[in-house]
């Protein structure tokens, strides 16, 4: 079972368990967080809803289990010596 939500303007795949690394949100670690822009549930192979864009009364429940930042990009852009 795996269900398609919007978050933060993206959209991700996301299954019962699994650990998600997404944009940061306005929460508290350990607070739980709602999405209600689901686009679609799988159930199995046969059993597929898809919203038109959102399914109506469909939602996913997280937690926030920390904040953190990735590594430092340097960008450095190589110019042409000039005289």
């Amino acid at each position: 079972m795996f269900a398609v939500v919007k978050i933060a303007g993206f959209q991700e795949k996301v299954e019962e368990g699994m650990k998600l690394k997404v944009p940061s949100l306005d929460q508290e670690p350990g607070s739980s967080v709602t999405f209600k822009d689901v686009l679609l549930t799988a159930k199995t192979e046969d059993d597929v809803s898809v919203g038109t864009p959102v399914l109506s009364g469909a939602s996913v429940e997280a937690e926030v289990l920390a904040h953190g930042k990735g590594d430092k990009i340097r960008v450095y852009k190589m110019r042409r010596r000039k005289r």
